[in-house]
């Protein structure tokens, strides 16, 4: 009963201080800075936060962070007292555990009679594909694709269609208004992403010859397989530049869409390929010659990631080495980087998706300096006064 209790409630407690769900995995006990914070700053920002969260199904790890903690004891809570979980919010938040806890079949055998329950409830069969998808099973994952497909029919594309029950549902985890289609987004761009890779598997298994490429997520239309090709006009590769004609295939957020599908799968390499390749085609868009070049870095940093000299990586080896060859060629070439001045962060800012929160941050400081100087020199003027009222009595 204690045990019951305990996972009941510190899942509960989790879900009212924390932050809403991410697309593909659904909990409502992990805060955005943990686990969704999309970011054009790869080497100070995203990377911290992919390393985090590869701690947390990893037992040989040295690294202990808050969240890793936070899941090893729901899981451990959760061993002898799941069963017994009563709302839906707080089994889907267990499902979340053993799915990142590297356990994803088992999630498969503990969302199974849940389906059966909630027949209607796209969010709870989108987990259930993601489940089956990251599991060990073969069998499991070859379904993957068919049930993230069926809850992608079950999701309403318009949200005022979606059913009068299962909107406090979305309310919870923060699938409302401008969220509510992000979400649904991301996760049609995850099922692209299954079944490109189930396809794949099967030519393999039939010794069939399949292309090394990025995943074909960003489609020209519905069932095309060609991938966004990252080269220039000539078919090239070069730093900083793609063919016009393959960037119009990129959505605005290319860049947020593998990124969040990276947020819960961050062992992927193959989807940190294509981000290495968006950083670099993403320097077209930006106006200053310092945002270029550390977009062009961090490329560059994500490839030299991608293929550590003793642990090379055997997908695409010739086309990520050949990158990376290229791009540190042109890093050399690049002016050190220098520390920011305050000065000169306000253009900075200018085009980058997190400029909204350090310029709020910088007013905060500039709005609290100033008043603390007002409020500093009102109480030298009243020292002053006080002192003159005395000396004249």
């Amino acid at each position: 009963m204690l045990r019951q209790v305990g996972i009941s409630s510190l899942l509960i407690v989790c879900g009212l201080v924390t932050a809403p769900a991410q697309a593909g995995i659904y909990s409502t006990f992990d805060a955005d800075e943990e686990v969704k914070q999309y970011s054009r700053d790869y080497r100070n920002v995203f990377k911290r936060l992919l390393d985090t969260l590869k701690c947390i199904p990893n037992d040989a790890t040295e690294s202990h962070p808050p969240i890793r903690k936070r899941y090893l004891i729901l899981e451990q809570l959760g061993q002898a007292g799941a069963g017994k979980l009563k709302t839906l919010e707080d089994k889907l938040n267990y499902s979340a555990v053993l799915i990142r806890r590297g356990k994803a079949y088992e999630a498969t055998q503990y969302l199974m009679p849940i389906t059966r329950e909630h027949l209607d409830n796209f969010i709870v069969w989108s987990q259930y594909a993601t489940a089956h998808f990251l599991s060990n099973n073969a069998d499991f994952r070859t379904k993957s694709a068919d049930l993230m497909k069926q809850a992608l029919e079950l999701w309403p594309k318009n949200e005022d269609d979606v059913k009068a029950d299962l909107k406090p549902f979305l309310q919870n985890l923060g699938l409302v208004s401008t969220e509510y289609n992000r979400y649904r987004d991301f996760d049609i761009h995850l099922e692209r992403l299954i079944r490109n890779r189930l396809r794949e598997e099967r030519m393999h298994q039939q010794k069939k010859p399949v292309e090394e490429m990025v995943d074909p997520i960003f489609l020209e239309a519905e069932g095309d397989r060609k991938p966004v090709r990252y080269v220039n006009s000539k078919g090239e590769f070069e730093p900083g530049k793609i063919a016009e004609d393959e960037r119009k295939k990129l959505p605005g957020d290319a860049i947020e869409i593998v990124e969040q599908l990276l947020l819960w799968m961050p062992y992927d390499q193959r989807l940190l390929w294509q981000l290495a390749e968006l950083f670099n085609a993403s320097a077209m868009d930006l106006k200053k010659d310092d945002q270029r070049n550390r977009a062009i870095r961090d490329a560059y940093s994500i490839f030299t990631e991608i293929d550590p000299p003793l642990n090379r990586t055997r997908f695409a080896l010739k086309d990520i080495q050949a990158r990376k060859e290229r791009l540190g060629k042109y890093v050399e070439g690049l002016k050190p980087e220098q520390e920011l001045g305050i000065q000169k962060l306000g253009n900075l800012f200018d085009d980058d998706p997190d400029a909204a929160a350090r310029r709020e941050w910088w007013r905060t400081l500039t709005v609290g300096g100033v008043t603390g100087f007002a409020v500093g020199l009102f109480a030298l003027w009243q020292l002053q006064e006080f002192r003159r009222r005395r000396q004249a009595w």
